[in-house]
């Protein structure tokens, strides 16, 4: 949808994301943290964020099954989890039977333009949107 970034806008976010994971959600090095979304502009933040934390990448295939999902979570040790909104119900049966005690949740919205993601300021001036 006309998204970009930068290779310094990649390093800058990933930058902040590395320093969420290790101040904000107390993650040591070495932790693993498990990723389930598409190809879109957030996994090379996500995942450089990830490795400069030096935490462990565990990629998880956003069309996992639930069972699939619980499996996958609990084979890799996955106690942190990066998950884009449009999956965000499935993980929600599953959750209880994993050890992930973080869960950070993504939009994939938030790189398309303002009509497109339907937050356009027109819109929500003229109560359209």
């Amino acid at each position: 949808m006309n998204g970009r970034l930068s290779y310094a806008e990649v390093e800058e976010m990933s930058d902040a994301f590395a320093i969420y994971l290790r101040e904000c959600l107390k993650l040591a090095p070495g932790t693993r943290v498990a990723v389930q979304m598409p190809n879109c502009l957030t996994v090379p933040v996500v995942a450089f964020g990830i490795l400069k934390a030096g935490c462990i990448l565990v990629n998880v295939n956003p069309l996992y099954t639930q069972r699939e999902m619980a499996h996958q979570f609990n084979d890799s040790g996955a106690q942190a989890l990066v998950i884009a909104d449009l999956y965000v119900d499935k993980l929600e049966a599953i959750i209880g039977q994993t050890e992930i005690k973080q869960v950070v949740v993504t939009s994939l919205a938030q790189w398309f333009p303002p009509m497109v993601r339907g937050s356009c300021n027109w819109c929500s001036s003229t109560g359209t949107g």
